[in-house]
């Protein structure tokens, strides 16, 4: 129901008022951040403006109406937010995911055959990758909420060992997909486990962003690291005669997966209601 009296008032608002002192920016009705952020401010000033509606013919909202409205303009916010990042994400992965799927048998083949001529490098990685995943997501818990799910980490170091190995063999495109399915794997788990409402599309995004910043960083970190920590130590041997030396492939692993795993510091996108995803 319309409210006349207030469409009569907001008629004669032509201009702007000057700025309040530290109200604003001096739009009359202009409201900051931390106004939105808290509806319920405005209930505990209707006493003090019941004079200023009465005296302009307008009806006072009451506290609930109040906190209502802020809500469902919080929640529409929240959604119009998860509509970009779902549109981002799909787009993604919807663009690189099929050429990576395509290389995951030759990726596991390949991977097998490394981890089958140096197992301890192999193990390392998985154990680099498990510790640093675990650890940056049991972080970002803290960061996020000052607390610990002990089985959201558990889930974190498992995926975090698992997918490091392949990773390795993966590049940059390969690990943002990883880091995608790693993403939604630990999201979904969380969904069942806690019942929680990230959005897996959502996730996904994030992951594999967060992930192809890690294969970057982690890369380059590597590289650095050659001139520190050859690959072939001894130069006067064949270098298909010598172990390649895994430090600074190590050393990279565990850049790489800090860096995907400041992902676990971000707050992950929510699902909406009736949606699937």
């Amino acid at each position: 129901e319309e409210d006349a009296g207030a469409r009569a008032f907001l008629s004669q608002a032509h201009g702007m008022l000057p700025a309040d002192g530290a109200g604003g920016p001096g739009y009359m009705f202009y409201t900051p951040p931390s106004q939105k952020n808290d509806a319920a401010m405005y209930g505990k000033t209707l006493g003090d403006s019941a004079a200023f509606y009465y005296t302009n013919g307008l009806k006072q909202p009451g506290a609930i109406q109040a906190a209502t409205a802020g809500a469902m303009s919080n929640a529409e916010r929240n959604k119009l937010a998860g509509a970009v990042v779902n549109v981002v994400g799909g787009a993604a992965l919807l663009a690189t995911g099929p050429a990576i799927a395509a290389t995951v048998p030759g990726l596991v083949t390949s991977t097998a055959t490394a981890c089958t001529i140096n197992p301890t490098a192999c193990t390392s990685a998985a154990g680099v990758g498990g510790i640093v995943s675990g650890s940056m997501d049991m972080a970002g818990q803290i960061f996020l909420t000052r607390n610990i799910r002990p089985g959201q980490t558990a889930m974190a170091t498992v995926s975090g060992a698992i997918l490091t190995p392949l990773g390795m063999n993966a590049g940059a495109y390969g690990n943002a997909v990883f880091g995608s399915v790693n993403a939604i794997a630990n999201a979904q788990f969380q969904n069942i486990l806690y019942g929680d409402t990230n959005s897996l599309l959502g996730a996904a995004t994030l992951g594999y962003g967060f992930g192809s910043f890690g294969s970057k960083v982690g890369s380059r970190a590597q590289k650095s690291l050659t001139s520190l920590f050859p690959t072939y130590v001894n130069s006067s041997v064949p270098a298909l005669l010598q172990k390649p030396s895994m430090t600074a492939p190590l050393i990279g692993v565990g850049v790489g997966n800090v860096a995907q795993g400041l992902g676990s510091s971000v707050t992950p996108p929510q699902k909406q209601k009736n949606d699937k995803n």
